[in-house]
């Protein structure tokens, strides 16, 4: 029990688990008891009223990953537009059971005749409050857990990490964790666009087997390809689980345009052809699903498709070797069209990835052909003028005075860089920009901290050779 609002009695036996044993009492409007689960969890919640709830009350119930947010009139965002998301209402019967999968909300949301929309994707933090004049008797609260529906046993990690480290340990399972959280069911997404009041889980996101992996367990809940560089590994690593992962490309795959665009975002969200770098990693993410996997049977079946997002975007490369981006949504990040860096190395990673699947299908003439762009491409980084010897860092294009991290952190990570030295001058210089809440990713603000770009940072110092730096 994290806390209570207004006249509650017994809060402390709800939350040690006693269902039915004794029972918890909000008596009048505004009184509420906030349960810390301990961790992220997320989907459907059940709550069991006693024989002490007066006639004609309702009871609401917010959400919350953190403490900051707790509030008995609002949950945090999740909806990815208003965000107005006050208490979901529900009508407590004396005796009777609420439950978010089965039971209509009688307010809060504009989904009251679809009760799965109520699936909540990720929370720590649920608020009970009395709507109503009377009291509500509570004698019992659970969480029927929505992600990983694949997995019958989320302690059971196929792989697993060990070492002297405590920390390193927990960071490891933590991000393990994290990747199961965001493993959720084909017809669990966030339904787009987004509604007015509350929100919509209830969207189909993939069409392909039973489970896709998402951005976030809580918000998007889609099928972006640019969290897959990074997530998909995850998965692969602890879970062993490459099934998920090819969900989730096939999906993208049925939404290519016939330009040979790919998706920036799938279904429900379904935008499509306005983001190179995300069409890159697309292919950098079916090039590593089948090498992870093996299967080629699906490989042969989607070489159509990635032949031919394969010569979308390699008709953006200019005579001067470089990726000139013209399709510029990205993860946020600024000045995202153009030469960039950040795109141009993933598009050198892209080619790489794209040679090595063609040799895997016996198709020599591609392979070669990636690997002479990939070739090209480093050569012309090299001349272009990105590298800044002074900072010790890369520009963002060659004139520019932004030297992010997202460009400077794939570019060790992916393989632009060869020299060990400067491996290592970038590495320092990334280090010497962090700050008490993380490594700086000026390429979104000059005082911003972002995950995304962050990962990419910790496979760079791994990269340089300085696995204590990562």
């Amino acid at each position: 029990m994290r806390r209570t609002t207004g006249s509650v009695d017994g809060a402390k036996t709800l939350a040690a688990g006693k269902h039915g044993a004794t029972a918890t009492r909000l008596r009048g409007k505004g009184a509420s008891v906030t349960l810390d689960f301990g961790l992220e969890v997320g989907g459907h919640v059940t709550i069991t009223l006693g024989p002490g709830t007066d006639p004609g009350q309702a009871l609401g119930l917010t959400y919350s990953e953190l403490s900051t947010y707790i509030s008995t009139t609002s949950s945090d965002g999740s909806n990815g537009g208003t965000n107005d998301e006050p208490p979901v209402t529900y009508t407590a019967l004396p005796g009777g059971r609420i439950d978010t999968a089965t039971s209509n909300p009688t307010g809060g949301t504009g989904a009251t005749q679809n009760p799965a929309s109520q699936l909540r994707g990720g929370f720590r933090y649920l608020t009970l409050v009395n709507q109503g004049d009377g009291t509500v008797e509570i004698t019992g609260v659970s969480v029927d857990l929505a992600f990983a529906p694949n997995t019958a046993d989320l302690r059971a990690y196929p792989n697993y990490f060990s070492c002297d480290d405590d920390l390193l340990t927990r960071i490891w399972y933590a991000g393990a964790y994290t990747v199961q959280t965001n493993i959720v069911a084909t017809h669990q997404g966030r339904v787009w666009g987004p509604p007015e009041l509350g929100w919509d889980n209830s969207a189909r996101i993939g069409e392909l087997g039973d489970t896709v992996l998402v951005d976030g367990a809580k918000r998007d809940r889609t099928v972006w390809p640019g969290d897959l560089g990074i997530s998909g590994l995850t998965d692969y690593v602890s879970l062993g689980d490459t099934v998920t992962m090819r969900n989730s490309l096939q999906t993208l795959y049925n939404h290519q345009a016939e330009s040979g665009a790919l998706p920036y975002a799938g279904p429900a969200v379904n935008f499509i052809g306005n983001s190179d770098a995300y069409h890159l990693w697309t292919l950098i993410g079916t090039a590593e699903y089948v090498e992870f996997s093996g299967d080629l049977t699906w490989a042969r079946k989607i070489s159509g498709g990635f032949r031919r997002a394969l010569d979308h975007i390699t008709a953006k490369i200019d005579d001067d070797g470089l990726l000139n981006v013209t399709a510029s949504s990205d993860w946020a990040r600024r000045d995202s069209d153009g030469k960039n860096l950040e795109a141009n190395a993933i598009m050198y990673r892209a080619l790489l990835a794209c040679a090595g699947l063609a040799t895997a299908l016996d198709d020599r003439a591609t392979a070669a052909a990636c690997t002479e762009k990939a070739t090209a491409l480093k050569a012309a980084v090299e001349d272009a003028g990105y590298w800044d010897a002074a900072k010790g860092l890369y520009r963002d294009k060659p004139a520019s005075t932004l030297y992010p991290q997202d460009a400077n952190a794939l570019a060790l990570w992916f393989g632009l860089v060869d020299d060990a030295e400067r491996a290592r001058t970038i590495s320092e210089a990334l280090v010497r920009r962090w700050t008490r809440t993380g490594a700086l990713s000026p390429e979104k603000t000059d005082t911003s901290v972002h995950p995304f770009p962050g990962s990419m940072e910790v496979h760079a110092h791994f990269a340089a050779g300085r696995a204590r730096t990562a």
